[in-house]
């Protein structure tokens, strides 16, 4: 005998149905006590050991179907098209989380790796304080604070996302919801009321190449209203607080081992002169997933000088490993933290896909860089979604703290915090809860002066399906 596990959708349960009742397979159990399995917790539902046929999340079902002699029964919708199906021996795990795989030398990224952590479904944690609303317009698709930047001046704040437009489509589809016939737009929304309301703008000069040139002056980051933007080969600047930007300029590296691949930019960085300061870059080989490294500028921007990989080197990382969008702190003087997106993007093999968030460090200003942990698993095991990545900041009380998006179910918004500089990490924090699929995240945090943290990231429920740009003002000294 052989057991076949399937996702069943709904209209499916009936041929289900008559496939039993015509003697295809043995009776289905009632599965009321079943044991469930957090290492298989995905978009539509969950995995459970000994259960049969349980109706779970989004209306889907989930049936095992013991088959005989080996003969493969395939249950296709009315298009004709199987359902998606996962083969696993009864008792026998999956491994379902990730570590430094290269490092640790896991022949593709398989062995040895840990079971990964869902989020608890519970309630958001009493820090929440409330959430609001940072950009909403009817027909629009806002997303990504993460790569656009997160800016704040006292009470004053500053977020840049790109806006498209909505395109409705089903929950649990893989692909955004919006449009892809019409072009993105650059928005900056600004608040000076500590995020409590905003307003917003668009910004023509973010949306192209268009009169890219070298800047002839560096910029002056002392200047107490000062901003930085970068995205793609070209950056930005404002002293005013976001309300206007000089650029485009051209990202000069100079030492850059791949000079030859495009390079690719999301806003980090961490200023610690008048002219100097630490700039995180990337950069996308065209062979392999994406790679991440530090670079430093000493005269305002003019050139940034390459000062070390984050990501193990191109030549030495796997090419289905990614190293990707970043968030950097500065815990001393020489000792910088960054928290960077990681995913295993395979064609073949057991683990094929596997998202997750690690942090690396460098104690001596950003030269060389070790894996230091792993914070967080963003999706489940062979998702055909994408994870997300994390912010990362030091709080006043010493505390690192990293908020982040888990794509499986459940869809929420999570932080965890450390009390080590980054060594282990508090179990999930749950800022939010009740989006509408795994389409959100991209978070960007800052801590108030009153000591309230205000997370951003983009947004869609089942009752406001097009994606906003939300935020929530939450306080850690309320996480043990």
């Amino acid at each position: 005998m052989q057991t076949k596990r399937v996702y069943v959708t709904p209209l499916l349960a009936g041929l289900v149905s008559t496939f039993l009742l015509c003697g295809g397979a043995s009776a289905l159990n009632d599965s009321a006590g079943a044991r469930k399995q957090v290492y298989r917790q995905g978009l539509v539902g969950a995995w459970y050991e000994g259960g049969d046929l349980t109706r779970i999340g989004d209306g889907m079902m989930i049936a095992t179907i013991t088959i005989a002699d080996k003969k493969i029964i395939r249950i296709e919708d009315n298009k004709g098209q199987s359902t998606r199906k996962v083969e696993m021996e009864k008792g026998k795990k999956v491994p379902a989380g990730a570590g430094d795989t290269w490092k640790e030398g896991m022949p593709g990224g398989e062995a040895g790796l840990a079971e990964i952590e869902v989020p608890p479904a519970g309630p958001e944690h009493e820090c929440v304080i409330k959430h609001v609303m940072v950009y909403d317009e009817p027909g629009r698709y806002a997303g990504w604070p993460a790569n656009g930047g997160f800016w704040m001046w006292g009470d004053e704040m500053a977020v840049a996302f790109e806006c498209g437009w909505f395109k409705d489509k089903p929950d649990w589809q893989d692909g955004h919801a919006r449009d892809d016939t019409r072009d993105n737009e650059d928005i900056v929304a600004r608040s000076s009321n500590a995020g409590q309301t905003w307003t917003h703008k668009k910004y023509d000069i973010m949306s192209s190449d268009d009169g890219i040139r070298d800047i002839a002056q560096g910029m002056d980051f002392g200047n107490p209203d000062f901003g930085f933007k970068c995205q793609g080969e070209r950056f930005y600047y404002t002293y005013d607080r976001g309300k206007s930007w000089f650029g485009p300029y051209r990202l000069r590296i100079t030492g850059l081992p791949r000079a030859d691949e495009d390079i690719e930019s999301h806003t980090c960085y961490i200023i610690t002169g008048k002219n100097d300061g630490y700039f995180f870059f990337g950069v996308e080989p065209d062979d392999a997933e994406d790679r991440f490294y530090c670079t430093r500028t000493k005269d305002g921007g003019r050139i940034f000088e390459f000062l070390g990989w984050v990501s193990p080197p191109p030549e030495k990382a796997p090419k289905y490993e990614r190293w990707a969008v970043y968030a950097a702190v500065q815990v001393s003087k020489d000792h910088l933290i960054a928290a960077l997106r990681r995913k295993i993007n395979k064609t073949s093999g057991r683990i094929k896909r596997l998202n997750w968030i690690d942090v690396y460090e460098s104690k001596d200003a950003g030269r060389t860089w070790s894996f230091l942990s792993k914070v967080a698993d963003t999706d489940v095991v062979n998702s055909d979604f994408n994870g997300n990545p994390p912010s990362i900041l030091k709080l006043t009380d010493g505390r690192l703290c990293v908020t982040y998006g888990f794509r499986g179910r459940p869809c929420v918004m999570c932080a965890k915090l450390s009390s080590d500089n980054g060594k282990t990490w508090s179990k999930p924090v749950i800022l939010r809860t009740g989006a509408r699929n795994w389409d959100f995240g991209y978070s960007r945090s800052l801590q108030r002066d009153d000591g309230k943290v205000f997370t951003v990231y983009y947004w869609a429920t089942p009752e406001h399906r097009n994606q906003y740009i939300a935020g929530t003002i939450w306080d850690p000294a309320k996480v043990n």
